[in-house]
């Protein structure tokens, strides 16, 4: 209960990011796209890449953290 704050802070940050940020990149590939007929087609190796580093990030935070959870029950 004591980060919840943090983590709700943290999500509506990311949101707004990935809200201000997505368009534009969606854009820019659609427009740089060499097919015409399937400029669509070229997001999905793009976004295939962002949801791998995000859960990368998502695996490296709770690896990161799960150490110092049980420090701090042991501590108790």
């Amino acid at each position: 209960m004591k980060s919840v704050s943090t983590v709700h802070g943290l999500a509506l940050s990311a949101w707004a990011f990935a809200g201000l940020s997505g368009n534009q990149l969606a854009s820019f590939v659609v427009s740089h796209a060499t097919d015409a007929a399937h400029r669509y087609s070229a997001l999905i190796p793009i976004i295939t890449v962002l949801y791998a580093v995000a859960l990368a990030s998502i695996i490296a935070v709770t690896l990161a953290t799960k150490g110092k959870g049980a420090n701090a029950l042991s501590s108790r």
